[in-house]
């Protein structure tokens, strides 16, 4: 077919419009172009290069309202571990300038960390956020990074090939160039514009809006002609989008080249490194296209000289048309046969065909019902070996509070309706199938969690005290872990490696103050129905701690005749209350009983175990506080690290430096610090696949 011929309903003979202004730097070769770019920058923002750090330092310095976290941390810290909790706008431009003062590519790894797939959060809001605040301050460092959210940067543990992946996707590139097309990519845009689009595009939204259809059309179609004359002009007037739009149009068409190469060789290898840039690359009129014209400007740079395509080529109208159909036609449509992308199998019904490794994500939760009813069996399958992959990826950083969290899902699913993870409907296989395998899973991993510690030794000579109440629930601790999953998950390990009589089962810090039978040798049933029973005993309010040693672990003591030397040793107690904050009256409380307690258990011949109060109230973990005259160390907050290095040794380390202070009503010299929670910053943003982040502005 010859392409110079229109045809009724192609894009050669649309009245959609395509037209946008010619820009020489769309050719220019890579060094030029960076250079180009931070002239025009510099040119359109000279307020940002002259006297910056001044008006930066003068904000700061009048701004009172600075958050806890950015006055008690070390700014990096703060940014890293506030911003996936997606904090008020006014906090997040704290945290970024603080931080940015303190270690700016540092600043800038958090930022790529906060959106990485792979290797952070894969959070969009508040990345996409960190990215407008980046582009409004430091324009020229934000345009140069942005095509490390697509380039295969961090090698991939499930390919033997070692074919990269990538932080982000294609469609981050297209989101925020669409965001400021609409003059929202900045920290207190309005994001509704791409993260409300996805749940457009679900084909039941569409079935409730098409009755809208035709009667919309002329309006839509005036609404897009309007956009059209706003983007030209914003391409003549306003230079970071023009450096934004133009970048965006570069990075799509070097990929485009670089993947047709691969195609055209027919190697099986060489097919695996094509990037999903033709999945992701507007198609006419549609999606982005509407928005941003992006595809003019990606077909300009393939095709760049009008004479060779296009009858006449001073019309430039109908030049960016051809080339625009040429790219579909020589690029898109054949890269996109060989991604085997899963909308040409829905439609042939094809399923077996599908290779469910290569589906996006967005298309995968789309149709899930479908892939569940056409293709059950190689559908489960993919989940199957999807959900082992990833769990065991997760190894390396599961801890035991991390692991009870999920037993306690599947665990309070079970309670409500036992057969809820057998459903075989459409919308409950991917349910049914990734909670099986993570039943499964995380049961192996407590196994060999308890047997690593059993043979540690560590907890042989203990017992947990645990608070069940129901303000163990709340609030979040790090990584979105409730402090009832770190009680459950102490008290339940230090049941199952505990020497008898004590072990296999812990003492409740509730009103019945009774001791639990769970855990051990002899308990065969697997973790998801071992945490069943803590979580259905769940008291209203908590005791003291004093009726644990004087009704429960003496008495048994006694009762089971044990040398003195075969006394447990530490008593953990595991709580959401501080110290000295349970209900109780004051014969109850720790301290004024611990010479009583001390008298009945020397009468019976033994030492009082040491106490370990673990609180999970405090926000940041803080050193251990010795208390020597009642032979107790307090503990308060939660870290993974914390978390890790308990298991790991049965103590607390990698605090930083101890600020010794004195206690204005007891006297005692205490000693508190902080969990160096830089140590964590670094440990994530150092991945070699950060490093080719670079600093230009």
């Amino acid at each position: 077919m010859d392409i110079t011929t229109p045809l009724k309903h192609t894009p050669l003979n649309s009245s959609f419009p395509v037209f946008l202004p010619y820009n020489k730097s769309l050719w220019l070769p890579v060094d030029q172009f960076e250079q180009y770019i931070s002239l025009i920058i510099q040119h359109a923002f000279p307020y940002l290069y002259v006297a910056r750090d001044e008006s930066l330092h003068h904000d700061i310095d009048n701004d009172e309202m600075v958050t806890e976290v950015t006055q008690s941390r070390n700014p990096l810290a703060g940014l890293f571990f506030e911003i996936k909790s997606a904090p008020p706008i006014s906090d997040l431009k704290k945290l970024l300038k603080n931080a940015w003062e303190e270690s700016p590519i540092t600043t800038l790894k958090i930022i790529f960390n906060t959106r990485s797939i792979h290797l952070g959060n894969a959070d969009k809001v508040p990345s996409y956020r960190a990215f407008g605040w980046l582009a409004e301050h430091h324009p020229i460092t934000f345009l140069r990074n942005i095509q490390w959210l697509v380039r295969p940067v961090i090698n991939n543990p499930d390919d033997n090939n070692q074919f990269g992946i990538s932080h982000g996707c294609w469609k981050d590139l297209l989101n925020i160039l669409r965001l400021a097309t609409y003059d929202e990519l900045k920290i207190d845009g309005d994001f509704s514009c791409v993260i409300d689009a996805e749940r457009k595009n679900n084909p039941k939204a569409k079935r409730e809006r098409i009755w809208k259809k035709q009667e919309a059309k002329k309006i839509r179609q005036m609404k897009i002609r309007e956009h059209h004359k706003c983007v030209v002009e914003k391409l003549e007037i306003d230079l970071f989008y023009q450096a934004l739009h133009i970048t965006v149009a570069r990075l799509f068409a070097e990929q485009l080249k670089a993947d047709i190469l691969l195609y055209s060789s027919r190697n099986k290898q060489d097919s695996k490194k094509i990037s999903l840039a033709a999945k992701w690359t507007p198609s006419h009129s549609e999606s982005m296209d509407k928005h941003t014209f992006i595809l003019s400007a990606i077909a300009e740079i393939l095709y760049p000289n009008p004479e060779k395509i296009c009858p006449n080529p001073e019309n430039r109208e109908l030049y960016l048309r051809t080339a625009r159909e040429l790219l579909r036609q020589e690029y898109v449509s054949p890269l996109r046969k060989a991604l085997a992308l899963v909308e040409r199998d829905i439609t042939a019904e094809t399923f077996s065909n599908i290779d469910y490794e290569r589906v996006p994500s967005i298309a995968m939760e789309i149709y899930t019902p479908l892939f569940a009813k056409k293709d059950a069996a190689g559908f489960e399958a993919h989940f199957i070996k999807q959900f082992e992959r990833k769990l065991k990826l997760q190894d390396r950083n599961m801890t035991p509070p991390t692991l009870i969290q999920k037993a306690l899902y599947l665990a309070r699913y079970l309670v409500a309706d036992d057969n809820l993870l057998l459903e075989r409907s459409l919308e409950g296989v991917k349910f049914k199938v990734k909670n099986h395998v993570i039943r499964q899973t995380i049961s192996k991993q407590w196994n060999e969690l308890v047997q690593r510690t059993r043979n540690s030794r560590l907890f042989e000579s203990s017992i947990a005290v645990s608070d069940l109440s129901f303000e163990a629930q709340s609030p979040r601790l790090e990584d979105g872990l409730s402090p009832q999953d770190a009680i459950v998950a102490f008290s339940l390990l230090i049941a199952e490696v505990a020497a008898q009589p004590f072990g296999s089962g812990f003492i409740k810090l509730d009103s019945s103050g009774k001791y639990v039978a769970v855990g051990g040798p002899q308990d065969q049933r697997d973790i998801v129905q071992k945490v069943k029973l803590p979580i259905m005993s769940i008291e209203d309010w908590s005791s003291g701690i004093v009726p644990a040693f004087e009704d429960i672990i003496l008495p048994m003591a006694i009762h089971y005749n044990i040398n003195p030397k075969d006394m447990i040793k530490k008593v953990f107690v595991f709580t959401i209350r501080p110290f000295g904050g349970t209900r109780q009256d004051r014969g109850q409380q720790w301290d004024t009983s611990y010479d009583r307690i001390r008298m009945k258990f020397s009468h019976a011949g033994y030492d009082v175990p040491e106490l370990i109060f673990w609180s999970f109230s405090g926000s940041a973990p803080t050193k251990p506080i010795r208390i020597e005259y009642l032979n107790t160390t307090l503990v308060s907050g939660y870290s993974h690290q914390m978390a890790q290095s308990f298991v790991d040794t049965g103590d607390f380390e990698d605090f930083e430096e101890n600020i010794e202070e004195r206690d204005s009503m007891s006297g005692v010299l205490r000693s508190r610090g902080k969990i160096n929670a830089m140590a964590i910053v670094d440990k994530a943003t150092s991945h070699e696949a950060y490093s080719m982040l670079e600093l230009v502005d």
